[in-house]
């Protein structure tokens, strides 16, 4: 091997060892303003819908830390064509979270009424009091960007925060309860 030949192979070496692999960016984000790119919290706020002229209702903003191609995604009540809830992505690094209002306004997202037809359509999984929808844009679809890679988790449903107490409250006395019989058993 001559030497113009071995810094060809050391040049495609250090090339390859170079390169970077993209790892996909994991986001979630649901109707009350939590949200997360790999574990770490997204700054949210409520404002004027920045999409509409002249802005309306107050609208669940998340800022993401990539531009992402603009585009709606709708999420459909699963097996059928009820739209449920939909997501805007800007292209200046904004997700905007539309939750349908049909059960009354108890989500910072509810809106009066979901935005114009977007190009793509998800289906929601899971039951009425908590569901979700997974979504890995491509190129040129909402929410894709190159550098990141992100998949995305929109939770529709969750219980509320209301909720919150009881369900610990009985989760306390169902461990309460196993530790007495427990001890009564030895």
């Amino acid at each position: 091997m001559n030497k113009a030949q071995r810094y060809l192979v050391l040049a495609s070496a250090l090339a390859i060892a170079g390169a970077q692999t993209v790892s996909a960016a994991f986001v979630q984000v649901d109707e009350f303003g939590n949200g997360t790119i790999d574990g770490t919290p997204l700054p949210w706020f409520l404002e004027p819908d920045p999409t509409r002229i002249p802005p309306t209702w107050n609208v669940l903003v998340y800022q993401l830390p990539f531009a992402g191609v603009a585009g709606d995604v709708v999420m459909l009540d699963e097996g059928t064509t009820v739209w449920s809830d939909e997501v805007r992505f800007d292209g200046q690094g904004y997700l905007i979270f539309y939750s349908d209002s049909t059960d009354g306004y108890d989500a910072p997202a509810d809106t009066p009424y979901l935005p114009d037809p977007p190009p793509v359509f998800i289906f929601e999984v899971g039951s009425e009091a908590h569901s979700w929808a997974d979504y890995t844009p491509t190129a040129d679809e909402p929410g894709f960007d190159l550098g990141f890679q992100p998949v995305y988790k929109f939770i529709s449903d969750i219980p509320e925060p209301a909720a919150y107490p009881a369900a610990f409250g009985a989760l306390a006395l169902g461990v309460g309860a196993f530790l007495r019989a427990r001890a009564r058993k030895g």
